[in-house]
C-alpha cells in the first residue's frame, strides 16, 4: 500500500473516531440531562437557518442526518490534515511545531465559535462540555495518529537537540574572522 493511501486511511480512521467520541459525550451529557440528542439537533437546526439550505423546520431525522454528515466530513477532514502534518515531521521533525500552533489556532476557533454561538441565545452549550468533547477527541485521534508514527517524539527531541547544540557551538566556533586587505601601492 502506497505511503499517500495509508496517510488518507489514517486521516479518515483519525476523523471518524473524533467525530464518533464527540457525538458519544454529546449523547451521555444530552441524556444525563433527560434530552437525549439536544446537542446535535439544536446544532442541526442553527446550521441549516444559518447556511439557508434547508428549512430550520425539518423533521428530526433529517436535521440529525445532515448535522451528522457535516460533522464526520469536518473531521476527516481535520483527520487528514493532522495525518498530512505528521507524515511531514516524519521527514522534517520541526513540522510539529506547527501542528502545535495549528492546534492552538483550532481550539481558539473553536472557543470563538461556542461564544457567537452563546450570545446569540440559540445555542447554549456549556464551555466545559465543549472543552471536555474537544479534549477528548483530540486524545483519541492523536492517540490513533502517533501510534503509526512512534519514532517522531524522539526524533522531533533529537531535533531540537541538534538545534540548540547548532546553535550554541556554532553562534563563536564557525565564524572565521573576514581578512584584512591591505594595500601595497602608494596613494595616488
Amino acid at each position: 500500500m502506497s505511503s499517500r493511501t495509508m496517510m488518507v486511511r489514517e486521516g479518515i480512521l483519525a476523523g471518524v473516531l473524533g467525530a464518533t467520541v464527540i457525538a458519544l459525550w454529546f449523547l451521555v451529557l444530552d441524556s444525563i440531562r433527560g434530552a437525549p440528542l439536544t446537542t446535535p439537533l439544536t446544532l442541526g437546526r442553527h446550521l441549516l437557518r444559518a447556511t439557508g439550505v434547508g428549512s430550520a423546520d425539518a423533521r428530526d431525522g433529517l436535521v440529525l442526518v445532515t448535522f451528522s454528515i457535516l460533522h464526520v466530513g469536518v473531521f476527516v477532514a481535520i483527520g487528514m490534515i493532522c495525518g498530512k502534518l505528521l507524515a511531514m515531521s516524519e521527514r522534517t521533525p520541526m513540522v510539529l511545531i506547527g501542528v502545535g500552533l495549528l492546534f492552538v489556532a483550532f481550539e481558539v476557533l473553536l472557543a470563538g465559535f461556542t461564544e457567537m454561538l452563546a450570545m446569540q441565545r440559540e445555542v447554549l452549550l456549556p464551555r466545559l462540555h465543549v472543552a471536555g468533547a474537544n479534549l477528548l477527541a483530540a486524545v483519541v485521534m492523536a492517540g490513533m495518529l502517533w501510534r503509526t508514527h512512534r519514532s517522531l517524539p524522539h526524533r522531533f527531541l533529537d531535533a531540537l537537540a541538534n538545534d540548540a547544540d547548532d546553535g550554541a557551538s556554532g553562534s563563536r566556533d564557525d565564524i572565521q574572522p573576514t581578512p584584512r586587505v591591505v594595500s601595497t601601492a602608494p596613494p595616488t
